[in-house]
């Protein structure tokens, strides 16, 4: 399914041309009223016609999950969907390793293309500490064939980062070395 050709028959309305006139322009507070099936595609349609960065924020976790599973279907790009983790702050409970390696995925997207990147994630997902901007930057190793580097840096650096060494690697956040052989499970 070609993604331009997604809502073409929006483009013969009066009014969603002068909404999407009155987004463009920067003091714009509006609000668009529909069924809750339409707006994945309205919102798809958007983010086609703006091409711009769009958040799209839900009161609840699950109904960012529709809404991110329902803009795929339509066949969004460039859709993320920035999870909860489903750990309250006072609770003495590690969160879910798998959401937070999803997190850092979509932090990864966002910093690498923000031009027309669509964020789908629920209030609570937005407000939940995360690493910095400057942590997160620092921490990035960029490794490149025939490519020099001290072996135990890096390990030192990963570990520090968060890795977990092991024997064999299996999941994400973990490397084994044996030798002058590094494998790495990415984070992202």
């Amino acid at each position: 399914m070609r993604t331009e050709n997604i809502g073409s028959f929006l483009e013969g309305i009066v009014e969603y041309k002068g909404f999407i006139e009155e987004l463009k322009s920067s003091d714009s507070k509006l609000t668009l009223q529909s069924i809750s099936e339409s707006i994945p595609f309205t919102l798809e349609k958007l983010s086609i016609d703006l091409k711009r960065p769009l958040l799209i924020l839900t009161p609840k976790q699950d109904q960012a999950q529709q809404i991110y599973e329902q803009m795929q279907y339509w066949g969004a790009r460039n859709v993320a969907l920035f999870n909860e983790t489903e750990v309250l702050p006072f609770e003495r409970v590690s969160p879910d390793l798998q959401i937070g390696y999803q997190r850092i995925s979509v932090l990864d997207a966002l910093k690498d293309n923000l031009t027309d990147q669509v964020l789908v994630s629920s209030a609570s997902a937005v407000m939940q500490k995360t690493v910095s901007p400057q942590d997160f930057t620092q921490s990035e190793i960029k490794l490149s064939i025939g490519g020099s580097h001290e072996f135990r840096s890096l390990i030192d650096l990963w570990v520090s980062c968060g890795y977990t060494v092991e024997t064999i690697v299996e999941h994400h956040g973990q490397i084994s070395y044996r030798g002058g052989i590094i494998d790495i499970f990415p984070s992202n």
